[in-house]
């Protein structure tokens, strides 16, 4: 039996189907027969479809225990890159639960002041002198200690709450840039990580970039705006016009995370886009992978072309710098030169005037 939820979300039930390999069989003819193109008035169209199951047993014998187990699995399916099947487990469940709390403490932690910035040096590699930094937010929870972004910005997008979040960080690094130029120092370029949900409404991010610099009277060329690909594929006549106001007001644009999303490079020629991150996950293995070594030089021989910044994440060797800077990469970032350091000790290091990595 088939029946339609709603939008796009249906459910099958299948009652002679008794071992899980069956259903498995089940779940790829599904995905199979769904990945095939559909003709419409003499056009091809293409959808996919995840699938998440729930098993009936002696546990579970009621309807919407079995339904809302499903649920979980499909968004665990969606997750894991969509086009799979998945089958409900109790870890899922926990793991559900937990982020349900989480979002909930999230909202309040906001407001109540557990949040806070943390600020990683980049540097020119064959000086080690501080040419930027990367705004990082932390989450110092009352209970559960410091959580890691990589636990609560997902959250936060599942949520709806990484347009919130995305505002305090562009106001919390005015207001640090405002309070280290009040104390006589001259902190370099800070760059900030924008969310695609972020651009959703038109016109909001840039009421609050704006509102956030007049309030602590800075100018647009201090920040530099840090997005995925999936931002700058953005098709919407919106998105695009959102993109090049922000631009022409003076913000730099970064793409982060370079080559870990989509393979298109067409947005490279819609947008002026000043630098090219490479992602930390193709620097750490570059003297032992050839393929992370390939893409590096590849990025960088790109970057060149192109007459745009490129700078590494993930530099943790002295190897690692030596090499970046033997390809022609020298704007650099990670551990070798300084893990994220708190305002204070930023503060301590643009007085000194030290290069970096300090001794």
């Amino acid at each position: 039996m088939v029946a339609r939820f709603g939008g796009d979300e249906f459910a099958v039930i299948a009652t002679d189907l008794i071992e899980t390999p069956s259903v498995s069989r089940l779940a790829q003819r599904i995905i199979a027969s769904l990945n095939k193109p559909f003709l419409i008035n003499g056009n091809e169209i293409r959808c996919g479809v995840s699938v998440g199951i729930a098993l009936f047993s002696r546990n579970v014998q009621d309807v919407t225990t079995l339904l809302s187990r499903a649920d979980i699995a499909l968004y665990r399916a969606k997750d894991d890159g969509r086009g799979v099947f998945r089958f409900f487990t109790d870890a899922m469940d926990r793991d559900v639960r937990e982020r349900f709390v989480l979002g909930g403490e999230l909202r309040d932690a906001i407001d109540a002041g557990q949040l806070c910035l943390q600020y990683q040096p980049q540097v020119d590699g064959q000086n080690g002198v501080l040419i930027g930094m990367e705004a990082l937010v932390r989450w110092q929870h009352p209970a559960r200690g410091l959580i890691g972004p990589n636990i609560f910005i997902p959250i936060s997008e599942q949520i709806g709450l990484a347009v919130a979040l995305g505002r305090w960080v562009m106001r919390e690094a005015c207001r640090q840039t405002r309070e280290w130029l009040d104390e006589g120092l001259n902190p370099p370029r800070i760059a900030i990580n924008v969310s695609g949900q972020q651009f959703k409404t038109p016109g909001e991010i840039e009421t609050d970039l704006d509102l956030a610099l007049f309030d602590y009277g800075l100018t647009a060329e201090r920040f530099e705006l840090e997005l995925t690909e999936s931002v700058l594929m953005d098709q919407s006549l919106e998105h695009f016009e959102a993109l090049l106001r922000l631009t022409k007001a003076g913000f730099r644009l970064a793409i982060d995370d370079f080559g870990t999303g989509y393979s298109s490079l067409g947005y490279l020629r819609r947008f002026k886009v000043n630098r090219i991150k490479i992602a930390q996950e193709f620097v750490k293995d570059i003297k032992e992978n050839l393929g992370d070594l390939a893409i590096v030089k590849a990025t960088i021989g790109l970057a060149h072309a192109l007459n745009v910044e490129v700078i590494a994440e993930g530099v943790e060797t002295a190897q690692h710098r030596d090499l970046l800077e033997q390809w022609g990469c020298r704007e650099m970032q990670g551990y070798y030169f300084a893990r994220p350091l708190p305002p204070k000790q930023i503060a301590a290091l643009l007085r000194s005037g030290e290069t970096l990595p300090c001794p």
